[in-house]
């Protein structure tokens, strides 16, 4: 899976889907606007208090809450402030193989609608509820659960604040999942960066900047997005093994807000880190070592050739300052 995510924010007017033809809470649309006086959270689902998370129904809340990503290889809408939970259960979903041990055929989020049978607003709202594959998980008002969904997944989604729905004491929702940690603001006010014609320039960009910097891009924080800033983030994206598009959206901003330490990596390790040292050893040095993400033998002669080309102490030990100059060198491939 190499495309994590699509962010960009709606254009103003967008508007969401109403009474679609879907299974579970899906089943009654909105027949009409609940009014925000009126409602004390959800009955069966979580709560979506106003006061955290706005009113689909207010104006212009499109617009200012609701972006479109790209998870598990399909384009959803999605509330801003809980992308970042939903970004992680992807991440550790792609960790453990998920993209391929399970098929994500069918996955739904954004519709202003009812809980079935109730007269209160349904988390898909908001949007912060996703239903997977609803042909194979469907909502039983007999209270049993029917599932294909392994409870591997069902554990990741809960360990980012995700409740599903197949847990649910009164009916069982297998194909439902809903966020209801704290709204993640992390990044709310940066704009999604990128290369334009004229280039985008700001402090926002001088911030991404600096934060490339502390990751050891030779690059200097002078508040304009040009080329040497989108090579630098493309080969940032690359060795967080996020889509190298040169986007500086949620993903990339919550990667780049972290400051996470790299692995240090050396003979016998194995990840997705490994396979793009592998990957960016082979553009870097002319080689053609096996990209597998195992840190063998071809790989420690490699990286030991890569550290004497670039003056760097040989000791087939991938630590702060290999990881730096193998950054900046694969930023030198995309300018």
């Amino acid at each position: 899976m190499k495309e994590l995510i699509l962010y960009e924010d709606l254009p103003l007017g967008t508007t969401s889907p109403l009474d679609l033809d879907c299974d579970g809470d899906s089943l009654l649309g909105l027949s009409e606007i609940p009014l925000a006086a009126e409602f004390d959270g959800e009955n069966l689902y979580g709560v979506m208090p106003k006061s955290k998370w706005g009113w689909p129904w207010d104006k212009n809340y499109n617009s200012n809450y609701v972006v479109k990503i790209s998870f598990m290889g399909k384009t959803l809408y999605w509330h801003k402030w809980a992308v970042v939970p939903l970004m992680k259960v992807q991440q550790q979903l792609i960790d453990e193989g998920w993209n391929k041990k399970y098929y994500w055929e069918d996955l739904q989020t954004w519709n202003k609608r009812m809980i079935a049978g109730t007269n209160t607003p349904s988390n898909h709202s908001w949007p912060t509820a996703i239903d997977i594959n609803p042909r194979y998980n469907p909502m039983r008002y007999d209270n049993k659960l029917v599932t294909d969904i392994p409870y591997r997944i069902v554990e990741i989604f809960k360990r980012y604040g995700f409740k599903w729905g197949g847990e649910y004491r009164t009916v069982k929702d297998a194909m439902h999942f809903e966020y209801l940690g704290e709204p993640v603001k992390d990044y709310v006010g940066r704009r999604v960066l990128s290369l334009k014609d004229p280039y985008m320039n700001g402090e926002d960009v001088k911030e991404a900047q600096t934060l490339l910097a502390y990751y050891g891009y030779d690059i200097s924080a002078d508040g304009v997005f040009g080329p040497y800033t989108d090579a630098c983030t493309k080969s940032f994206q690359g060795s967080k093994t996020l889509l190298a598009d040169g986007i500086i959206g949620a993903n990339t901003w919550t990667e780049l807000l972290a400051k996470k330490s790299d692995r240090i990596l050396k003979m016998g390790m194995r990840g997705k880190d490994v396979e793009w040292i592998q990957k960016a050893l082979n553009k870097t040095i002319n080689v053609q070592i096996k990209v597998d993400g195992m840190f063998g033998n071809d790989t420690n002669t490699a990286i030991k050739l890569f550290q004497k080309k670039n003056y760097l102490s040989v000791d087939g030990i991938i630590g702060a300052k290999t990881w730096q100059t193998i950054r900046n060198r694969i930023s030198q491939t995309y300018r």
